[in-house]
Parts: C-alpha cells; sequence; structure tokens
C-alpha cells in the first residue's frame, strides 16, 4: 500500500505502454481512482505483456469502468483483472462484461 494516487496511477499506467516484459502488476490499494483506472484501461489497449492486472481497494467507480470493455476486446494477453473492493455497482459491472462476452 504505497498510495500513489491518481497522478501515480497515471504515471506507472504509461510506463507499461511499451513494456511487454512485466506479466503480472498489483497495483491494489493505492487509491488510484477513476483518473488511474482509465489510464490503465488505455494502456491496455496496447500493452500485450500482462497477464494479470491486480486493482482492487483503488476508489474505481462505475466512470472508470465503462473504458475496460474496449481493452478487454483489444488485449489478447491478460487473463486476470482483479477490481474486487471498489466501488463499482451493478451498471459498471454489466458494462465491463460486455467486454468479457466478446
Amino acid at each position: 500500500r504505497n498510495r500513489i494516487g491518481q497522478s501515480g496511477g497515471e504515471c506507472l499506467a504509461s510506463a507499461f505502454e511499451q513494456n511487454n516484459s512485466l506479466n503480472v502488476l498489483i497495483v491494489r490499494d493505492n487509491a488510484i481512482s477513476d483518473n488511474g483506472a482509465m489510464a490503465f484501461a488505455a494502456i491496455l489497449q496496447k500493452n500485450r505483456g500482462l497477464r494479470e492486472l491486480e486493482l482492487s481497494k483503488n476508489g474505481i467507480t462505475d466512470i472508470s469502468v465503462k473504458a475496460f470493455p474496449l481493452a478487454l476486446i483489444k488485449n489478447t494477453s491478460l487473463r486476470i483483472l482483479n477490481l474486487a473492493g471498489n466501488r463499482i455497482e451493478d451498471w459498471g459491472a454489466s458494462e465491463l462484461a460486455l467486454g468479457l462476452e466478446q
């Protein structure tokens, strides 16, 4: 738990845009919030190395979850996306499921 916050989450996500060698990234309980989550969703569209991304307990809401379906459609390497312990309601979970159906 480092509490890197939104801007730290955005910076960390951008570092993985071209890094395809890291397989697992755990960013649990770091308060990256919606801006950080959206940055990770954008990077997932390009990154082909991550197999597991742990974003639990980060204050993520339905606002940013809507960015993940496209990322999940475009990313063929990610196998585990952990969003447990966030503030995702039924609507956000439904939106996320759209990406999983593809």
